[in-house]
C-alpha cells in the first residue's frame, strides 16, 4: 500500500512539474517586459517630457557646445524621431525606452493621418 501511495505522489508531481514546464512555453518570451504602447491617459510631449529625458541622459554630448551636438542635436525633436528606437541602445531604463517609443509612434500616427 505505502508503496502505491508513493507511486501515485510521484506521478502526480511529474504531471504538476511537466504542466508547469508546457505553461512556461506557452507564455509569451516577452511577457516580463512592458509594453512599449502608449496608455491611453498618457500622452508624451518632446519639451515637456523627452528632452528632459534626454537632458539627462545625453548631455554633454548632444546638446550645444557638445562634441555630437552638430552631427546629431537631441534639442532637435525631428533629430529624435528620426533616430527612434535606436535611443534604446543608449537609455538603460525601461520606462525610459517606453517613453521613448510611445512618442514615435504618436508622432507616426499623426503622420499617416
Amino acid at each position: 500500500m505505502s508503496q502505491r501511495r508513493n507511486m501515485r505522489k510521484r506521478i502526480v508531481a511529474a504531471v504538476l512539474f511537466a504542466g508547469g514546464i508546457m505553461l512556461g512555453f506557452l507564455a509569451p518570451a516577452n511577457s516580463h517586459r512592458a509594453n512599449p504602447v502608449q496608455s491611453h491617459d498618457t500622452v508624451y510631449t518632446f519639451q515637456k517630457n523627452i528632452l528632459p529625458l534626454l537632458q539627462a541622459n545625453c548631455n554633454p554630448c548632444h546638446f550645444p557646445g557638445g562634441k555630437m551636438y552638430k552631427k546629431l542635436p537631441f534639442d532637435d525633436s525631428a533629430t529624435v524621431a528620426t533616430l527612434g528606437k535606436k535611443l534604446n541602445t543608449r537609455l538603460k531604463k525601461q520606462e525610459q525606452q517606453n517613453m521613448i517609443n510611445s512618442w514615435i509612434q504618436l508622432g507616426q500616427k499623426r503622420n499617416q493621418k
